[in-house]
């Protein structure tokens, strides 16, 4: 698995654009607006992306402990999404 990827909008999937301002540089969605710091939009990406591989490290672990491993896996939005680069 990469551990680089590009951060998306987590609202509508759109590629972020880097903008500056007066307290530094922003992550802003193209399309619908939304902004947020651009660290914290790297690490609510990472975030996402580390929770997307919970269930491909699930799979190499024995039946009891996957099923305890399934029922404490809430479901989750993030405001931020990782995209695997190609």
């Amino acid at each position: 698995m990469s551990n680089e990827f590009n951060v998306v909008c987590g609202k509508c999937k759109s590629e972020i654009a880097i903008i500056a301002d007066v307290h530094g540089e922003l992550a802003m969605c193209v399309v619908c607006g939304q902004r947020d710091n651009l660290d914290e939009a790297h690490r609510v990406a990472a975030e996402h992306f580390m929770y997307g591989a919970i269930p491909e490290m699930q799979k190499g672990l024995s039946d009891a402990f996957k099923s305890e491993l399934a029922d404490s896996l809430a479901q989750r939005a993030f405001r931020w999404h990782a995209v695997p680069l190609s």
